[in-house]
């Protein structure tokens, strides 16, 4: 028997595991990224996830048939290059090169949102419709779009940036360097921009113990989860303005592509989507026009924290031929 390995490469957090051709998973391993202190720092700890990976296993690298990475980049996947990872903040990175030069094995890298709508296309879908947009919401936002059953990347695998069409012109300043993005006004990252701005003003004791910390990302949707159960009126607040316009974004995406499913994942869909969703479906059907909407399931990701690891691994399969 073979086994494969699927690693979700995050802003905050590394997630690797190892399944065997039945997808079932054997161990996992979680790290944090470490992704600003450069590439060689992340990657040397990606490495070293993979060999406890294979020791937790009991497994030998010959054993594994392929290693297959979902990343928060837009990705030339057939050379494995990382062009622009704005959450990370590196450009031009080879993660195929440098993982297949320590392993010798064949090493496929995807978007982190392709590979969990393939993830969730193939496992919990089964493959039962042609046209599929996956929105993943978490520390960004991230994209991935099924058209014809087939992942569509684009003209230079940069399609479904979702997270970087602008809804708030003149908004807060993106990581990729606009303004106004989807991801400022929807995502953790956007959030916690927004709480840092706000912290000169009179606030309550969970945004004045989240701005004292020295990398605010290091705040997790449990903890946003804990204000809102608190009733914390900043967070409330906050987290009902991302809902209007997780509506909205959604909405444009339906108009524009009228697909059959929409699958929403992402730490902050998984973790507040009692708060989130009421809100989310107003602003939604309130801007989607009706006769997509009749025609669409809108669902959440069912995999979780696997589905970026699963779609990537069977991707990597696919490619390995």
């Amino acid at each position: 028997m073979t086994y494969r390995i699927g690693i979700d490469l995050g802003g905050t957090k590394i997630i690797g595991a190892i399944f065997d051709e039945k997808h079932k998973k054997l161990a996992s391993i979680k790290k944090n990224t470490k992704g600003f202190q450069g590439p060689e720092v992340t990657i040397k700890r990606i490495v070293d996830l993979i060999y406890s990976l294979l020791k937790t296993s009991h497994l030998s690298v010959k054993s594994i048939s392929s290693i297959g990475f979902g990343v928060p980049s837009s990705v030339d996947h057939l050379s494995g290059k990382m062009l622009t990872a704005p959450n990370l903040g590196w450009k031009d990175v080879n993660l195929k090169v440098a993982i297949e030069k320590e392993f010798g094995i064949f090493t496929y890298v995807e978007n982190d949102v392709n590979a969990g709508t393939y993830g969730e296309y193939v496992m919990t879908l089964n493959k039962k419709y042609e046209h599929v947009v996956g929105i993943f919401f978490g520390t960004g936002i991230g994209g991935g779009l099924i058209i014809n059953g087939q992942l569509f990347h684009g003209a230079r695998g940069m399609a479904g940036e979702i997270g970087h069409m602008v809804l708030k012109p003149n908004g807060l300043l993106c990581g990729c360097g606009n303004k106004g993005c989807f991801e400022t006004v929807a995502s953790k990252s956007g959030l916690l921009h927004q709480m840092k701005l706000d912290s000169k003003k009179k606030g309550n004791q969970f945004l004045k113990k989240v701005v004292k910390k020295e990398d605010a990302l290091v705040v997790k949707s449990s903890d946003l989860k804990k204000a809102l159960e608190l009733g914390d009126p900043y967070i409330t607040k906050q987290v009902a303005k991302m809902a209007r316009y997780m509506g909205l974004g959604i909405a444009n995406i339906i108009n524009i592509l009228n697909p059959q499913a929409v699958i929403l994942g992402g730490g902050v869909m998984e973790g507040l989507k009692d708060y989130l969703w009421p809100a989310l479906l107003k602003n939604l059907n309130k801007n989607a026009f009706p006769g997509s909407l009749e025609t669409v399931e809108i669902r959440v990701c069912e995999l979780g924290d696997d589905a970026v690891m699963i779609g990537a691994s069977l991707l990597a399969e696919v490619y390995r031929g």
